[in-house]
């Protein structure tokens, strides 16, 4: 068997603008550079953009690019997960869906069952709009597909050396 090697990701928070934020980036692509050997899979584990600081920004997925190629990565390779500063948390109905779902507010859900309405499901999902269209300057559209079914907010991605289970754990994320 041979051996893998992946890296991981988190908190990019791309949308910040101080200089310790620049600086981190700067100095991640010159790290990267020095890395021996292939990496074989990388993933990024949310907060991509600062939500306070509004939208992704438009350089994002040129930042993603960037760090892609210099491990030389290709993108189904590459794997993202939104955090909660990915999550648009203030759409319309998202807030009230989560209320009418979550058990501690007295909702509906019940984890022995797992059924969440399709409706609030809808609702829930127009928060990761603004995700979604930063994933479409990253992957292809089938690829993008995976994260846009309100329906099946969990997914698989075979790969040649192991599955990768996405589970979309910002259904619940609130202000």
């Amino acid at each position: 068997m041979s051996r893998i090697r992946w890296i991981h990701f988190s908190d990019l928070h791309l949308n910040l603008t101080g200089t310790e934020t620049k600086r981190l980036r700067e100095n991640l692509l010159e790290y990267l550079d020095t890395i021996v050997g292939k990496i074989d899979y990388a993933f990024f584990t949310g907060d991509i953009r600062h939500a306070p600081s509004g939208d992704f920004p438009s350089n994002a997925g040129k930042e993603i690019e960037n760090i892609c190629n210099a491990i030389g990565l290709p993108e189904k390779r590459l794997f993202i997960v939104p955090g909660n500063h990915d999550v648009d948390r203030n759409v319309a109905g998202r807030d009230e869906a989560i209320r009418r779902i979550c058990f501690q507010r007295n909702g509906y859900y019940n984890p022995k069952y797992g059924k969440i309405k399709e409706d609030d499901l809808n609702a829930i999902y127009e928060g990761q709009a603004e995700f979604r269209k930063f994933l479409s300057k990253i992957y292809t559209d089938d690829r993008v597909s995976k994260y846009s079914d309100p329906l099946k907010p969990h997914f698989n991605i075979e790969t040649d050396d192991f599955n990768v289970l996405h589970i979309d754990s910002t259904l619940t994320y609130t202000c």
